[in-house]
């Protein structure tokens, strides 16, 4: 009876550590960006898969990332130096080739089946510059994350497709070798960072003025920011008896996979966060009502039946009472055409112009993009009850 025990315990013992071996290595980390447990100001309707590891410096190793194009309105690559969490590179939807024999969707505008591509991720060395759809990055940085985004994604937060098999490579012999251990990085672990981030962020409440909102331009240096991306930031302050209003002029965007080329965006959005990076609502530009005089119009103001009532027609933003008595309001322009008038780049980022704190003008967005750059008022409750605070609102 002992020797059958003996061995049962063993045969356990064995099957468990076989099972350990056999596990699967985790490379890719979801961070979705609905969870407003996620910070860095994530988009709702944006998710967020990353593959870290470490390097040595002179380390020639190449990454082959091998996918099919998702199905969503956009999705890009964009690598990063972990330590400072800024874009080296980027690779967006348009500018990677498909493999021989495939299709990129977002060149033929079609949904073909054979749509597989390869993304490199290579130091930037001399035996790295013959790849296509590279991504390099300074031989320097030994931390090294890569992150693979979709807007508005179709069948499943992957895009309808399997997260892309990563490959490791010898970039002067060619072969294979094993590919670098991944580093778990996972946004919302990042609790230090955003305290700090939230310090800074707080500093730009102080460039409002009385009840007036005005929007800045922000390029979201060290909050993994994607480079075909653009932001304004307007601060905010709304106590429980106020409500805002704020107002812009949209720029186009496609509500068809056809229009992809021509729209002077691929994707806008508003967001509602706080200064401590984390998101908690998003409006997508599909989802706004757009008034007859062109502009859109959004209420912001607690969750109370009188409040959301008076904006209907209008479009609405809950202020969460996670924001307390303080938030941000995001707005983004997603992969801006080049021959778009409005391009927030226009804009001084506020935080590299912090010296110009006391001539605001020169760092408010709408002083370069006129009407397309968000702006409004807060007043109290009653006044917005009554006829909006003032504020001119047409429908």
């Amino acid at each position: 009876m002992r020797k059958l025990l003996f061995l049962i315990v063993t045969l356990i013992f064995f099957l468990s550590c076989e099972k350990e071996k056999t596990s699967p290595v985790k490379y890719w980390y979801d961070n979705i960006g609905s969870r407003t447990d996620i910070p860095f100001l994530p988009d709702s309707a944006a998710n967020y898969f990353s593959y870290a590891f470490k390097r040595k410096k002179g380390d020639k190793i190449g990454i082959r990332f091998k996918a099919e194009f998702m199905y969503a309105r956009y999705q890009s690559y964009n690598v990063y130096d972990i330590n400072t969490r800024s874009s080296i590179a980027s690779i967006a939807d348009v500018a990677t080739q498909a493999d021989a024999g495939n299709e990129n969707p977002y060149l033929t505008l079609t949904q073909p089946t054979n749509r597989a591509y390869t993304v490199y991720l290579l130091p930037d060395i001399p035996e790295a510059q013959a790849y296509d759809n590279k991504l390099l990055f300074p031989d320097k940085v030994t931390d090294v994350a890569v992150l693979l985004r979709n807007y508005l994604a179709e069948r499943h937060v992957y895009g309808g497709v399997a997260l892309p098999q990563i490959e490791a490579f010898d970039l002067v012999s060619g072969e294979s070798v094993p590919v670098p251990f991944p580093l778990e990085l996972d946004f919302a672990s990042f609790t230090n960072i955003v305290t700090d981030l939230s310090r800074i962020i707080d500093l730009t409440q102080l460039f409002q003025s009385d009840n007036s909102i005005k929007s800045f331009r922000f390029a979201g240096l060290g909050l993994f920011p994607n480079l075909d991306n653009q932001y304004l930031l307007a601060p905010l302050r709304l106590y429980p008896d106020e409500v805002a209003i704020i107002k812009f002029r949209p720029p186009s965007y496609p509500a068809t996979f056809s229009e992809l080329p021509t729209a002077a965006v691929r994707y806008f959005s508003l967001g509602l966060g706080d200064s401590k990076t984390y998101n908690y609502r998003t409006l997508a530009d599909f989802q706004f009502k757009v008034s007859s005089d062109g502009n859109i119009y959004v209420v912001i103001g607690r969750n109370e039946a009188g409040i959301i009532a008076k904006a209907a027609g209008l479009n609405y933003m809950e202020w969460v009472p996670a924001l307390e008595n303080q938030g941000l309001i995001v707005y983004r322009n997603l992969l801006t055409h080049p021959d778009y008038a409005y391009n927030m780049n226009l804009v001084p980022d506020v935080l590299k112009n912090l010296t110009q704190v006391f001539n605001t003008e020169y760092l408010h967005a709408d002083t370069y993009l006129e009407d397309r750059a968000p702006t409004g008022l807060k007043m109290s409750k009653a006044a917005y009850l009554t006829n909006f605070g003032g504020f001119e609102v047409v429908y």
